[in-house]
């Protein structure tokens, strides 16, 4: 199994900490060690050298919601080495909104994925509530609504049962508590709003703490909440490990997070280092989402884009970033595969692949060959079965691929030329095929 070597488990850690790598960076990560990659990725923030000037914001109109889709989309394939984006993008999942209820100004969701992003992987109670202020997270959950006396409590709701504790660690009176400290907490104009005479000042109750609480007060208690830190352990490792993880492993990562004082970056690099994540449950136990699965295919093989190809299909594929389906975000898993989205993600895969340089997204398939010196049939093979499944391919599914790279075009065996046709019909076949088999949509 790929996980018994070094690069295993670099290749392993790039898969599930970004959006995938190329590689070459799977080769400079693997020159450097695991402790060493581990160290980068999660020391890593901000937005990465030159991301301004290679997707200008100037050159989109977030007015559109198809422009704020393709400017995330677009900086999901560039940014690296992306680990930050893939923690924005698993926080939008978690604190989610949607470009659905923002009253037609998609601008409040690049702006809230940019509070996302600045707070990612840092003090999992300033996140929280910095999310509460968010115009787009107020329009989500109606705390337009929420006024003194007349107290709306959607998002005080789900702020305990899906941001932070989870069900069965509060009482429905300590929902109507937390509902009456979030009274006045408005927007206007995609700006935070604290109208005061529209606050509830008069005293609460929120898990067995009384006083003249605020939304603040709120999500210190509930952060601080011993439910909190095993819910969001859970849920971060069920992203980025494995599914229903063993309560002990939980109770690990909980204890990392509680100790570190609820720091995000702290929290990761104790899931990182963990043993259990580098085992064999672990190895390809997800399923890749439609985002993982796009920004994986163009990541890996080094494409240009602007992100459009990308973000025309997603919604087909059943993801469309920036309008996740309910406050639940996304359900993942087996909910990804279906007759109808995978064939979507073959016709992506066909479109990209015919689409030559003078496109918006092109992927160069003759460098890469050039750049690794690859130029018999099975060194191009063992290459791309490395590259897209992590060389975790049966014997007899390699030998099928072995032979159509030498066959000819009625099917009948021939012999292996390095040439511009076969590089446009055999290779990028058979990159279609790597894409199209079972193995390539795990993660």
């Amino acid at each position: 199994m790929a996980l018994n070597t070094e690069r295993g488990k670099v290749a392993h850690l790039l898969r599930r900490a970004t959006f995938g790598a190329s590689a070459a960076q799977i080769d400079a990560a693997t020159q450097a060690g695991l402790s060493a990659t581990i160290d980068e990725i999660v020391s890593a923030g901000g937005d990465g050298a030159g991301v301004e000037s290679a997707i200008p914001r100037s050159a989109f109109d977030f007015t559109k919601p198809a422009d704020c889709i393709r400017y995330w989309t677009q900086r999901m394939v560039t940014v690296n080495p992306g680990f930050q984006e893939k923690m924005t993008f698993f926080w939008h999942g978690h604190l989610t909104s949607s470009l659905r209820k923002t009253g037609g100004n998609s601008q409040y969701m690049i702006n809230q994925i940019d509070t996302y992003r600045r707070l990612a992987l840092g003090s999992f109670r300033d996140l929280v509530l910095a999310s509460a202020k968010e115009p787009a997270m107020i329009l989500w959950l109606d705390n337009i609504q929420n006024r003194r006396g007349r107290p709306n409590e959607n998002y005080a709701r789900e702020l305990m049962e899906l941001f932070t504790m989870g069900i069965g660690n509060y009482s429905e009176q300590d929902v109507r508590e937390a509902a009456r400290a979030f009274t006045g907490w408005f927007q206007r104009d995609g700006q935070f709003l604290f109208v005061p005479n529209q606050h509830d000042n008069g005293s609460k109750t929120v898990l067995g703490y009384t006083g003249n609480w605020d939304g603040g007060d709120v999500v210190d208690i509930v952060v601080r909440h011993p439910a909190t830190s095993t819910f969001i352990a859970r849920k971060l490792w069920s992203f980025f490990a494995y599914p229903d993880p063993e309560a002990a492993v939980v109770a690990e990562i909980a204890g990392a997070f509680s100790q570190s004082g609820y720091n995000i970056r702290d929290t990761m690099r104790a899931i990182f280092t963990h043993p259990a994540f580098y085992s064999d449950k672990a190895y390809h136990a997800l399923v890749k989402s439609p985002v993982e699965f796009g920004m994986g295919f163009l990541r890996s093989l080094e494409a240009k884009t602007d992100g459009a190809a990308l973000a025309g299909v997603l919604p087909v594929m059943g993801q469309t970033p920036l309008a996740p389906p309910d406050v639940s975000g996304w359900p993942g898993g087996d909910e990804w595969i279906s007759t109808t989205m995978l064939i979507t993600r073959y016709n992506f895969v066909t479109g990209v692949l015919r689409l030559g340089a003078d496109q918006p997204t092109y992927i160069d398939v003759a460098a890469l060959l050039r750049r690794r010196n690859l130029t018999t049939n099975d060194q191009i093979l063992d290459f791309f079965v490395d590259l897209m499944v992590d060389g975790d391919l049966s014997a007899a599914k390699k030998q099928v691929l072995s032979n159509y790279l030498v066959a000819r075009d009625d099917g009948t065996p021939g012999s292996f030329t390095l040439d511009d046709r076969t590089i446009n019909n055999k290779v990028r076949g058979l990159i279609y095929l790597l894409a199209a088999t079972p193995e390539y949509q795990l993660n």
